[in-house]
């Protein structure tokens, strides 16, 4: 299936040509505008900057998705900003960076996809993208500067490149994260950069943490719960405050001493230290930088040796749960596997468990019929096209029946149409948000536009 769709991606998107594309001066990159709704790049090479104006200022209200097409390597500052409408940013691996204020104030923007690529996000890139509230960093982001997400209000779910070392200052100010899993590598939580995380439960400080900066977490007012791996405890000073109760500090046994005796973990009695193991919980990385689901857990956070905890694993629309892993005592870096079913029950003991919920995308192979794959060229229209598309068969079969499915353009499969009476028939789409799409049937693909 993924043949298909990289067919699908690689052939067809120039085919269709809706608008005249037009040429940024100086560069070689171009744009155009398709059914006055979508804005697609091309081209080759570093995309100018825009300097608080881009060409397509007259028609803000129109755009609702941006696709940047493979060829592209950098987002140039201010590009997209106070593009209030636009929904959906499809971004190519062929980009390397994100400019300053590329995506600021894009208050509707709901999902954007960052692919392996990218190596840094720069200042202010997604500033006051408000409805965005899932964000998955690839692990070839190097760095993120500061308030790249700030007042992104909706985030509530935040997956962290490994391959950071240093969260910058306001980077996630004022957001809706209720459980956060720092990764290892991060060694620096910068100034404020958790500010106002009013929604805030728990957060998972990694080994390789060390300093802790002022305000990283000031007024996460429902923190309950800081667990906190390092033996020695990370330099801070009023990192969490403003809060409406006293959070426990969960740390590992052989350090409770040494937090308790700590200026500011112990005898500033921010914090009540608990030693004993605990439960940590990570999801799983999709082959499509997205989180595949969530789990489902008591609300509360740690747990004494000898006590027992159940958790449920909920996939998202169009992924299912695999497996639960994690890795063995003694050091092992290599995962293993410990259940299969989406409910999972564990007995702490005196060691910490680190559990992670692996998910991954629903793919449908598409059925073998009667015909060849000679026989299912067909075509579609109108396209674009608004509350219906009409399929019409081209190949040299006859009549018969076939399955059409539907993917958008992260090859996520929406929709399918089984036992499809050829050689002509209407497709029903008035349900799809406004896109790009692509409908194979057999080994064919065709793109269509919904506006």
């Amino acid at each position: 299936m993924k043949n298909i769709i990289i067919i699908a991606v690689t052939c067809l998107v120039t085919e269709i040509c809706f608008a005249e594309k037009v040429h940024f001066e100086g560069s070689d990159i171009y744009y155009e505008i398709l059914n006055d709704t979508v804005l697609v790049l091309s081209g080759q090479g570093a995309m100018p900057n825009a300097w608080m104006f881009s060409p397509w200022s007259l028609q803000v209200d129109s755009i609702k998705h941006v696709v940047i097409e493979n060829g592209p390597t950098t987002i140039g500052r201010y590009y997209f900003k106070d593009l209030v409408n636009i929904k959906t940013v499809s971004i190519s691996n062929s980009v390397t960076n994100i400019g300053r204020y590329a995506f600021e104030n894009c208050s509707s923007l709901k999902e954007v996809t960052i692919p392996n690529s990218v190596i840094t996000i720069e200042r202010s890139a997604f500033k006051g993208c408000s409805k965005l509230s899932s964000l998955w960093v690839p692990d070839s982001v190097i760095e993120i500067e500061e308030a790249a997400f700030h007042s992104c209000t909706a985030l509530e779910t935040l997956r962290l490149s490994n391959s950071m070392t240093e969260i910058s200052e306001a980077c996630f100010y004022n957001n809706h994260i209720t459980h956060l899993d720092i990764p290892d590598q991060i060694t620096t939580i910068d100034v404020d950069a958790f500010i106002y995380s009013g929604f805030l439960r728990s957060v998972k400080l990694p080994t390789s943490l060390t300093i802790l900066e002022e305000g990283a977490f000031l007024y996460s007012v429902v923190l309950d719960s800081i667990f906190v791996l390092n033996p020695t405890p990370p330099l801070s000073e009023f990192a969490f405050g403003g809060l409406f109760k006293t959070p426990h500090a969960i740390v590992p046994n052989n350090s409770v001493q040494a937090y308790e005796e700590n200026v500011y973990w112990g005898a500033y009695g921010k914090c009540i230290i608990i030693g004993g193991g605990y439960v940590a919980f990570s999801h799983t990385d999709t082959d499509d930088n997205k989180v595949g689901g969530h789990v489902i857990q008591p609300e509360q956070r740690f747990y004494q040796p000898g006590e027992e905890v159940t958790f449920k694993a909920q996939p998202e629309e169009g992924y299912r749960f695999v497996n639960w892993t994690t890795y063995p005592a003694g050091g092992s870096k290599a995962e293993v596997v410990v259940s299969t079913d989406s409910v999972y029950s564990c007995t702490v003991g005196e060691d910490n468990i680190e559990l992670t919920a692996n998910f991954e995308k629903i793919t449908v192979s598409v059925e073998e019929t009667e015909f060849s794959a000679a026989q299912f060229g067909f075509a579609l229209s109108p396209n674009p096209a608004n509350a219906t598309v009409n399929v019409i068969f081209t190949g040299s079969g006859g009549t018969g029946t076939v399955s059409l499915s539907l993917y958008d353009m992260s090859g996520v499969l929406v929709k399918t149409w089984d036992n499809i009476a050829t050689p002509n028939v209407s497709l029903d789409i008035s349900h799809l948000p406004a896109g790009i799409y692509f409908v194979t049937a057999g080994n064919s693909v065709q793109k269509v536009i919904v506006k």
